[in-house]
């Protein structure tokens, strides 16, 4: 075991970060935070999975066929099953049941996405061509409603596939959704982009209408199946559809009665829930890829320029600091929408209270550098203290080592099992471009604390410490991240150095710094 590096000459004293800890200010920390949309090799488990993506919308339960869309030449194929023996990949819902049992033997919460676009693919023959669209044999109609009896054996030369007779598919095999079965629901993905990913499928640009339509329509069969079921929508791909559905046809004609399209979803689904008597909506889903800064995207795999980590170090103050401005198209011309949580809670506040928030996907780049684990881990603690419901990770490019190491130190930073609070404590930076601190304690238990630190600066910091009582604690231990290694590395922390603001933080790295009352 290595100790935290002593004072040296190469420590510039000038950056100095004071962190004010305040035990007092405390809220739950929702598990399902540390969710991803696959697994990573480093990362043990996560404590929550999705089943999701562009595939969805043209998924077929009863043959497990899906289609790419402009993915790949809009072909139908099983590729969604492919990990399975062959032999198994046309038995009816195996892809659903599959994923829930995976997820189910970590003991983590899963939610799965269900079409609405109208239509899945029939078969797997390939290449649906623009002659092809729906309607055409290439397509089955997707209903909501079965006219007849469910059954667990559907006929897959019927012309139609029903929604109702999955979930009840779902509920009979695997349990109902307290009763160890799927636990949560996702209203499709990105319906703004039916058009362009799904031509084949969906070839009309969306509406408003229609969205709210299709919503309503979706989320009540759901209920009626499994109404313990958390109900995800609107599965927007980014900020243009959380604006104005990516400039539906309909937009203006809601333009003097709402702000953006959050607000009319918002408030639809809230006037269908008290007219229905059930709430439809659970959670308000989108998804978060920084945008544009000038010429830089800094989620394109492999940029990792001093402008590019810079960039994606500060973009994550997008999420949550009033006043931040990053120089993309969203923050120089629709400021006033960021930072982008407390405007949707805000939205939620007013059309919808009692929703809950999630990012069903959410990168910010750098999957094979340190400034990704900075970055990831930045967004994880942001999360945490902003009393998010679930957030998936959605990995970018092959590489993401570094991330899954940062979900680690949050997860299994010993190796052990060993995870941070479940109860988030305020805490604050006064340096907010260079470092980031998140605090946790465990329920019922304080004597542990758990500091998670950020240092985005290429320079070493001293860190000092403002915190009631931080006396209390007699021994620590530090768990890092630095820029050579997606392995974290363990050090003895002196109490000494704790007490006194003598606590080195080596450049672009990121720590888990353990205090306890014990040995």
């Amino acid at each position: 075991m290595q100790t935290t590096p002593p004072l040296s000459d190469n420590v510039d004293l000038r950056l100095r970060t004071r962190f004010t800890i305040d035990p007092s200010q405390a809220r739950a920390i929702s598990p399902m935070i540390y969710g991803s949309n696959q697994r990573l090799p480093n990362v043990k488990r996560f404590s929550a999975y999705r089943l999701g993506g562009n595939r969805i919308t043209g998924y077929n339960w009863v043959n497990n066929m899906s289609n790419a869309g402009n993915d790949y030449f809009h072909a139908s194929d099983d590729y969604l099953v492919r990990h399975l023996p062959k032999e198994q990949r046309l038995i009816p819902g195996v892809l659903l049941t599959d994923f829930h049992r995976s997820a189910l033997r970590d003991g983590a919460y899963d939610v799965v996405s269900l079409p609405m676009a109208g239509y899945v693919a029939a078969d797997g023959l390939g290449p649906v061509d623009e002659d092809e669209c729906a309607p055409s044999p290439r397509w089955k109609k997707l209903v909501l409603e079965k006219p007849a009896d469910f059954t667990l054996t559907p006929d897959n030369t019927a012309p139609e596939v029903y929604i109702d007779e999955c979930l009840h598919f779902i509920c009979t095999t695997e349990g109902a959704p307290d009763k160890g079965g799927i636990r949560a629901y996702m209203l499709d993905n990105e319906p703004a982009l039916w058009a362009q990913t799904h031509a084949r499928l969906h070839p009309d640009k969306i509406t408003w209408q229609e969205l709210v339509t299709r919503s309503v329509a979706l989320a009540t069969a759901i209920k009626k199946i499994a109404p313990q079921a958390d109900v995800y929508g609107l599965v927007a791909y980014g900020f243009a559809e959380m604006l104005h559905l990516q400039e539906a046809p309909d937009a203006d004609t809601y333009g003097d009665r709402y702000a953006w399209l959050i607000d009319y979803y918002l408030d639809s689904m809230r006037q269908a829930s008290e007219q229905s008597g059930i709430r439809l909506l659970d959670v308000l889903d989108v998804h978060w890829y920084p945008e544009v800064a000038g010429q830089l995207r800094i989620t394109e795999p492999g940029l990792n320029t001093e402008a590019a980590v810079y960039n994606r170090l500060q973009a994550t103050r997008t999420l949550w600091q009033e006043g931040f401005r990053d120089g993309t198209w969203i923050a120089n011309n629709y400021g006033h929408f960021l930072p982008l949580i407390p405007r949707l809670q805000a939205s939620i506040d007013q059309y919808f209270p009692g929703t809950r928030l999630s990012f069903s996907e959410i990168n910010f780049g750098g999957g094979e550098h340190i400034s990704g684990a900075i970055t990831a881990a930045d967004y994880l603690g942001i999360f945490g203290t902003h009393d998010i419901y679930a957030a998936f990770f959605w990995p970018l490019g092959e590489e993401n080592d570094f991330i899954g190491a940062a979900y680690n130190l949050f997860l299994d930073y010993d190796g052990k099992g060993s995870a941070f609070g479940d109860t988030s404590i305020a805490a604050s930076s006064d340096d907010v471009v260079n470092s980031a601190i998140y605090a946790a304690t465990h329920a019922g238990n304080n004597d542990r604390l758990h500091l998670i630190i950020l240092n985005k600066s290429t320079q070493p910091q001293l860190a000092s410490f403002n915190m009631p009582d931080m006396h209390r604690y007699t021994h620590a231990l530090e768990f890092r991240l630095e820029k050579d290694s997606p392995v974290i590395t363990r050090h003895l922390v002196l109490m000494e150095d704790v007490y006194e603001g003598n606590i080195c933080l080596p450049p672009l790295s990121v720590a888990h710094f353990v205090l306890s009352t014990e040995g």
